[in-house]
């Protein structure tokens, strides 16, 4: 509860559109999006259970920006072109560092810029730094300031994510 929290408050305090949320799996993107929904945060689950028509119109919604967040795993994601997507947010860090470059270069295509974030609480902390070690990234690293982590305890939140490390894409 406490990540989905704060992903609702970033989305929110940053006035986030088109946002392009990863999950591993497709019960995790259901979720997320029904609870972002219910968040106030207009969201969509694509992956491979939900029909072609079921992912085209999902997918149509968000780049008209009738839907604020397109939750996706990476199978949903591959051949997706969205213009002008401005973020890509790694809800649950990838295992692998090539998944995390093909996650994040869905931002900052032909010649725009965007931005990747990327929530690591502590069971994602080794599949981050192996990503950072194995493609040198140079990433910003912010520990959540304390007004976030006031704001997710006092609604009674645990085990909130302890990083969030931001990349900017310009392809």
């Amino acid at each position: 509860a406490a990540k989905r929290d704060l992903l609702t408050h970033l989305i929110k305090s940053r006035d986030m559109r088109q946002v392009l949320v990863f999950c591993n799996t497709k019960i995790g993107a259901n979720r997320l999006a029904y609870k972002l929904d219910k968040d106030g945060v207009g969201a969509a689950a694509i992956h491979s259970d939900r029909t072609q028509g079921e992912r085209m119109q999902a997918l149509a919604e968000f780049k008209e920006g009738k839907t604020k967040v397109l939750v996706a795993t990476d199978i949903a994601a591959r051949g997706l072109d969205i213009p002008k997507l401005p973020y890509v947010i790694n809800y649950v860090f990838p295992e692998s560092p090539d998944v995390y470059v093909h996650r994040t270069g869905r931002t900052g295509r032909a010649g725009k810029s965007g931005i990747a974030l990327s929530l690591i609480g502590p069971t994602d902390i080794g599949s981050f730094y192996f990503t950072k070690l194995c493609h040198k990234l140079k990433v910003e690293e912010r520990t959540l300031p304390s007004g976030d982590a006031e704001r997710t305890q006092r609604e009674g939140a645990r085990n909130l994510a302890s990083t969030m490390v931001e990349t900017n894409w310009l392809v």
